[in-house]
């Protein structure tokens, strides 16, 4: 791991100096560690590529019994593991390695700290506890950046900008890539120069800024689009765009569903714009709706109230409430109503 490498931190729970694990010599239940603590090894920083970090713990048998292992349990399993350990017995004196791993993979800086904990068939030592530390950087990563369009009205083009940052560490690792590129039907450019900078870890970091153009669509929905980062040295990578494209006006409940026996209780409807204030003009048809009540003021939110025909209402095979307003560029609503089947 180079002028980054691997550091090894003995730190007792319970205190004490440190010093390569062994078990207690009375007061049962003790750890890994010395004393009644536990061994941890630090890999210090590391680049993320999705690698595999190894190392051995070494167990020293300081009772005056001989002790077999017995089970060996990584208690994060999803990203570490231990064993296999070895079944002979160890004599007093005797030493047994304890291999253990930690996957690397993240897509954020953390700091990842996983444990292990070794069985033994000693009531004196129970039981033995290590751990694996790393401070780990992805080599590379995106960060979204505020202002970027995850929703986009029906016919706006919006745009998403991002951040591209690259790591290395003692000459190792990513620079920033020479070209970036989309698949229709979205565009992708940089924005403004690099930067790079340097933390207390040894990591330099460049980034550099990325701006995604979205198309108008039509019709509301889901949608996504792929970029594709090259590197001058042949390396490629790409990423996902997503996001969603909806009405001026977004209605909620966006339908109506209602029992039989509540078809005549007053249902509450809001009604919100994603750019502008705007009225309520009017709410229909007028044999299906008995009533309705709404603000007459310019809004982004209105909650409406109605009361429908029971018997009319029941009688249409889709009805459906239309509801007007004086949005430039969505002047009507239409939120259909659904009856369940009696008993439901």
């Amino acid at each position: 791991f180079g002028p980054w490498g691997p550091r090894v931190l003995r730190r007792p729970w319970g205190g004490g100096p440190p010093g390569p694990p062994r078990c207690p010599r009375g007061g049962g239940g003790g750890g890994g560690g010395a004393g009644r603590g536990i061994e941890e090894f630090d890999f210090g920083t590391v680049l993320a590529r999705g690698q595999i970090l190894r190392h051995e713990f070494i167990f020293t048998n300081s009772a005056k019994q001989p002790i077999q292992l017995r089970q060996a349990t990584a208690l994060t399993p999803c990203c570490s593991e231990v064993g296999p350990v070895s079944e002979e017995t160890i004599p007093p004196g005797g030493q047994c390695r304890i291999p253990t791993v930690l996957k690397i993979a993240t897509t954020q800086v953390e700091r990842k700290r996983v444990g292990f904990v070794v069985q033994t068939d000693s009531k004196d030592c129970p039981k033995l506890i290590y751990a694996l530390r790393a401070t780990i950087y992805p080599e590379w990563e995106i960060r979204g950046s505020e202002g970027s369009s995850r929703t986009v009205p029906v016919g706006q083009a919006g745009h998403q900008v991002m951040q591209i940052i690259c790591r290395r560490v003692a000459g190792e690792g990513r620079i920033l890539p020479a070209r970036v590129e989309a698949e229709s039907p979205v565009t992708v450019r940089f924005l403004g120069e690099p930067r790079e900078r340097k933390d207390s870890e040894g990591i330099t970091s460049s980034s550099r800024d990325v701006e995604v153009s979205l198309p108008p669509m039509s019709q509301p929905g889901s949608h996504h689009g792929d970029i594709r980062f090259r590197w001058s040295d042949g390396r490629t990578q790409g990423w996902g765009i997503y996001w969603e494209v909806v009405p001026w006006l977004r209605a909620s409940p966006s339908r109506l569903v209602v029992k039989p026996s509540e078809i005549d209780v007053p249902l509450k409807i809001s009604i919100r714009a994603s750019d502008r204030p705007f009225r309520v003009t009017g709410i229909g048809p007028s044999h299906l709706v008995a009533t309705s009540q709404f603000s007459r003021e310019a809004s982004n939110l209105h909650i409406i109230e109605l009361r429908l025909h029971p018997d009319r209402v029941s009688g249409e095979t889709e009805p459906r409430i239309t509801i007007h307003t004086d949005h430039p560029d969505q002047s009507t609503l239409s939120l259909g109503v659904y009856v369940l089947p009696t008993g439901v």
